[in-house]
């Protein structure tokens, strides 16, 4: 017992330092955007429908101190709340996990490459979406309308999470009118704040919730990569209309939300047709929950590998990131650039996705299939 907290302590330590380090000597101008708008709240209230969720405004509005004082003492305390944030997800997937799993989650989610990129050099507010996830499986069992204004509140800071107040309403109430009560509750969290900004925002409030700009459409051709577009589309789409099927017409446990929402969100991301690896971040809690319970460490040890050098390949601000101390980075290479005189990476880059898309999609039907006894 004192041998494995020992080695949590230096796992937790190892992942801090690291978190650290990415907080201090990286920086993206994401993150000024994220801050800099909200932190001229009422000025500011006119642009919104360039921003991210009305709820992600209020929030880095809320922390707007942070902002100011980050013009002062230097911009990497602007991440600082995410790792408040990263350090709460942890606590709740440990107290959902056995002890005897403690050690993997912590390993799995604190050293997460995903979580780190996406959050400590990119500074994306995605985390905060995985948090609104674990929340709302936290509090199922005690408190149902919380879970659905959890997942709410997801949906007003970034329309990812909108899909999953269909399982949960499936899961959580086996009567008719009560999944639609529960899905009305998470609804009105975003209606509600939206409407709010309705006033000063005008109509373009709607494209903070469904921004077009970032989604883009596979091209009809029959090169491989479109190919896969189109089949990972059908079957990301197949995949969930499936699971709220079988929700529908089997009952199943309260216990079984993270499994149906994994299973949901997993063929929603498939389906995706959104590139970028930030995507991932609101998977990862319930990915790493889902695979060591069913024990499939192993699969999700590839998956967070491959999907670094599936993604990051792409920018040369891999680099970029450290420019502010070291402007000569922006003359650096990228990976595809470096390995260009002995292989398209282009090509190896779109098999470590499909590997990675294709691990999460097996994790999906069996996380569906353990959750309704389906046999082989």
């Amino acid at each position: 017992m004192h041998r494995q907290y020992f080695s949590m302590k230096k796992y937790f330590l190892l992942g801090l330092i690291i978190k650290s380090l990415f907080i201090v000597f990286t920086f993206h101008l994401d993150t000024l955007f994220i801050w800099e708008r909200p932190a001229h709240f009422i000025q500011n209230l006119n642009t919104i429908g360039a921003y991210y969720g009305p709820l992600t405004y209020i929030t880095f509005g809320i922390l707007s101190p942070i902002y100011f004082l980050s013009q002062h003492i230097g911009y990497w305390i602007l991440k600082t709340p995410y790792l408040f944030v990263d350090f709460y997800i942890l606590h709740l997937l440990l107290k959902m996990s056995p002890k005897s799993l403690h050690k993997k989650v912590l390993i799995f989610w604190w050293l997460n490459p995903i979580i780190i990129f996406s959050t400590y050099a990119m500074g994306q507010v995605d985390i905060f979406l995985s948090l609104c996830v674990v929340i709302s499986v936290y509090v199922a069992k005690r408190r149902r309308t919380f879970s659905s204004l959890s997942l709410g509140a997801g949906v007003a800071y970034k329309t990812m999470t909108l899909p999953l107040l269909i399982p949960t309403a499936l899961i959580l109430e086996k009567n008719l009118v009560e999944r639609i009560k529960i899905i009305a509750i998470g609804i009105s969290v975003p209606l509600i704040i939206g409407l709010l900004f309705w006033l000063p925002s005008h109509p373009n409030i709607s494209n903070t919730f469904f921004p077009t700009g970032i989604i883009f459409y596979p091209k009809l051709s029959m090169t491989p990569d479109s190919i896969w577009e189109y089949l990972s589309l059908l079957a990301g789409v197949i995949g969930f209309f499936a699971v709220q099927y079988l929700l529908i017409k089997n009952k199943t446990h309260i216990s079984n939300l993270a499994q149906g929402l994994f299973a949901s969100l997993a063929f929603v991301m498939i389906a995706l047709p959104i590139y970028s690896i930030f995507r991932y971040t609101i998977l990862m809690p319930l990915l790493v929950l889902v695979s060591l319970k069913m024990r499939k460490a192993l699969s999700l040890a590839l998956i967070l590998i491959l999907l670094p050098f599936g993604y990051l390949y792409i920018w040369s601000l891999e680099w970029g990131l450290i420019a502010h101390i070291y402007p000569q980075a922006k003359n650096l290479l990228a990976l595809r650039e470096w390995v260009a005189p002995l292989i398209n990476y282009e090509n190896v880059a779109f098999f470590f996705r499909i590997i990675a898309d294709s691990l999460i999609f097996y994790l999906a039907i069996l996380s569906f299939k353990s959750m309704f006894h389906i046999k082989k």
